[in-house]
């Protein structure tokens, strides 16, 4: 078809034509160039996919369907009478430059709303609040607009060709640009993203002076069993899904995660990292009263926790707090301050601002607990859950898909072949767990604790061997399990350790006295003995202690590691 334009259009030809460029070689120039932008707007569009400002997206989808409509409907050129073939050949020539705006415009609009938007988004999910995404949204609309009549017109083969379309390229890149100002400028979205990062960052300044212990699902170190254990896991699913607000993990054996004080802050920082509406609020409480994380437990509640979600204006429709093992909240008239101010208090927060605020709870059946959940107020808004109450079966099998995955993890990392342990062998430790889980647990542990293929085995023998002096008490064979892993771990003491059973004796007997726990070296300093000895003479002990951290901030005298 261009064959023939050029033949017409060649000196001394009929048409009486001057010479003009080579169409085919314009052609191919013209293809590329929508190609390449049609590249572009790809690109752009990747990059919005996903970002809640459904109007960009919808706006770069238009003009990317305007040049697919074009691109599969051109071919209806080659069918067209010659006069027309004249005509879009000049529309081409026309808006060549044209289209090479539009392209540099949508490249413009990619790396200077799109992408920063995308980042931004990324560091601060709820950066978008409500008012943001209107205003974004009314800047798109004109854009948006212009891509649906490109779109409706009757005859797609002529999009970007036609003699008259070029004040139609040029106007769609000055609402591209327009766009892109408006972003960018003085007073804009873009500035406005520029200033909140500085107030995120002013406000973190002033969250992180409260005082708080480090108890979240993720910092308190191994999930417990049994109750802990479904807590670390719901927990931890309701956070992939940003449904987690807040969750504090007691433990008797940590001073600052037993400490019902340090629930109220700790909670008020996590929810500030949760939301921006939250994080204004509770900064501007720290503002008003710098003093109110160290103030009293109910005043507390009311200007870090309630009035802070009466302000939530997030998108979450629910949140879920954790509390686990409430029990050992010390001293017990915290825990009753605790689940009387929720009881009282968030039901109606909840009614106020729309979100179904869910607090999950674990404890043991301790008399001061029993009685909140049986006469106050939670009665008629809590619903128990007794884990006592499920079925044997149920836990056993539960016990025997733990052994499975970790004792087959354990052959795999020792190159032992598979299956191992065998079926009988399996079913031996189930039988004997007496369906508890710390069990189960410690005896991953133990075995866990072998230093080649052939010692799982032989540890694994040493569990099932049948004892004559076995007890028939609960949990006569937990106590037997204990008394196992102790016999291994003060036989297998190093040569080199000095005094090597009397300082494993000094060391364990000492940790098990200790009302908080102590690091390494303070724990060396009270019994006069070296650091590298005492953690020596623990060291086949490590997976039944607890090795804490302590960071700065909390423990200042105190640098290193705590055993409990």
């Amino acid at each position: 078809m261009f064959k023939k334009l050029k033949d017409k259009l060649q000196p001394g030809s009929s048409g009486g034509q001057s010479p003009t460029p080579n169409t085919s070689e314009r052609s191919t120039g013209w293809s590329t160039l929508l190609s390449t932008t049609q590249t572009t707007l790809s690109i752009a569009k990747e990059s919005v996919a996903g970002l809640p400002v459904p109007g960009l997206e919808a706006a770069i989808g238009g003009l990317l369907k305007v040049l697919t409509v074009y691109q599969v409907t051109r071919d209806a050129l080659s069918i067209q009478a010659e006069p027309n073939l004249l005509n879009q050949f000049q529309g081409m020539k026309a808006n060549e430059e044209a289209l090479k705006g539009f392209n540099a415009a949508i490249v413009r609009l990619n790396d200077n709303v799109i992408l920063p938007l995308k980042e931004a988004i990324a560091k601060q999910p709820d950066f978008l609040d409500e008012d943001l995404q209107k205003r974004l949204e009314s800047h798109l609309a004109d854009l948006t607009k212009r891509a649906d009549i490109m779109l409706s017109r009757e005859k797609p083969t002529r999009f970007f060709t036609a003699q008259d379309d070029q004040w139609v390229i040029q106007e769609l890149n000055r609402d591209l640009d327009r766009i892109v100002m408006t972003f960018t400028s003085r007073g804009s979205i873009g500035a406005e993203i520029k200033a909140r990062e500085a107030s995120r960052y002013a406000q973190t300044q002033i969250i992180t002076r409260l005082p708080r212990a480090q108890a979240r699902y993720d910092s308190a170190g191994m999930a417990g069993i049994g109750k802990s254990t479904i807590a670390h896991t719901i927990a931890e699913e309701e956070d992939k899904k940003h449904q987690l607000g807040a969750s504090f993990f007691f433990s008797r054996d940590e001073a600052d995660r037993r400490n019902p004080h340090l629930v109220y802050p700790t909670i008020a920082f996590q929810l500030a990292g949760f939301d921006n509406s939250l994080r204004e609020a509770i900064t501007q409480a720290l503002e008003q009263d710098a003093d109110i994380g160290h103030a009293m437990m109910q005043k507390q509640f009311e200007q870090l926790i309630a009035g802070p979600l009466g302000k939530f204006k997030g998108a979450a429709k629910t949140i879920l707090f954790v509390l686990d093992a409430l029990d050992e909240c010390s001293p017990s008239s915290g825990a009753i301050e605790i689940l009387a101010r929720w009881a009282l208090v968030l039901p109606r927060v909840s009614n106020q601002v729309g979100v179904a605020f869910k607090v999950l709870i674990t404890s043991r059946p301790e008399l001061h607990i029993h009685n909140q959940f049986d006469n106050s107020p939670l009665r008629l808004i809590s619903r128990s859950f007794v884990l006592h109450d499920i079925e044997k079966s149920v836990v056993k099998a539960d016990i025997q898909l733990f052994l499975n995955g970790r004792l087959a993890h354990l052959a795999t990392l020792h190159g032992v072949a598979q299956p191992w342990p065998t079926v009988a062998e399996i079913s031996a430790l189930v039988s004997s767990s007496d369906n508890l889980f710390i069990f189960a647990s410690t005896t991953v542990n133990f075995i866990e604790g072998a230093k080649s293929g052939r010692s799982l085995q032989h540890r694994l023998d040493q569990l099932l061997t049948p004892d004559s002096n076995k007890k028939t008490s609960a949990f006569a064979q937990l106590d037997a399990l204990y008394i196992l892993v102790l016999e291994i771990a003060e036989g297998d003491l190093e040569e080199t350790l000095p005094k090597a059973k009397e300082t494993f004796h000094l060391v364990l007997e000492t940790i098990v006295l200790l009302l908080d726990p102590l690091p390494p070296k303070a724990l060396g300093e009270l019994l006069s003995l070296d650091t590298d000895d005492v953690l020596t003479s623990i060291q086949d002990l490590r997976p039944q202690l607890r090795i804490m951290y302590y960071h700065n901030n909390r423990r200042p005298h105190t640098n290193g590691k705590a055993v409990s």
